[in-house]
């Protein structure tokens, strides 16, 4: 449910009580309400913004991918300056397809122009996604707790 739920197929109360449903099925209590309200407390890292800013003024197309649902979509986007960090935005629930689907990569080239998979970078924060970019020929970043070093890879990769 929570795969259709980023895909936009379903709404949040319906894979709510899905999840509740599956979960309970097999002794279990998972509300994703509750599993929802570590977002409120994501941080926003500064330096990883600077790194996205300063691509994008060398003249580098830039994208975000994001794995998200329709209720959320004002939300993650205050959390930082969007229109100045991307040049297209991806999100799941919009295109109908969830990384790490290849489709979902290549819906991100073809909308900062075309660009080959080979000539494109992606960084993200779960191994899979890098990997399944990687798969398709993107360059593909880890970005981990010390990501400092995803961002002294990118520079590596830009130069």
């Amino acid at each position: 449910p929570w795969h259709r739920l980023e895909r936009g197929e379903i709404a949040l109360d319906v894979a709510r009580q899905a999840i509740l449903d599956l979960a309970a099925r097999d002794g279990h209590h998972i509300d994703i309400f509750e599993a929802l309200s570590v977002l409120g407390r994501a941080v926003l890292r500064a330096p990883m913004v600077d790194a996205v800013r300063a691509v994008r003024a060398a003249g580098c197309r830039t994208a975000i991918v994001t794995n998200n649902i329709r209720e959320f979509g004002r939300g993650w986007r205050s959390m930082l300056p969007v229109d100045e960090l991307f040049d297209a935005v991806i999100d799941s629930h919009e295109v109908g397809v969830r990384k790490p689907d290849p489709q979902i990569f290549r819906i991100a080239l073809e909308r900062v122009g075309g660009v080959l998979p080979g000539r494109a970078v992606f960084l993200d924060d779960f191994h899979g996604n890098v990997v399944a970019a990687e798969r398709l020929g993107m360059r593909g970043v880890l970005v981990d707790v010390a990501f400092e070093r995803a961002i002294a890879t990118l520079h590596e990769l830009l130069e």
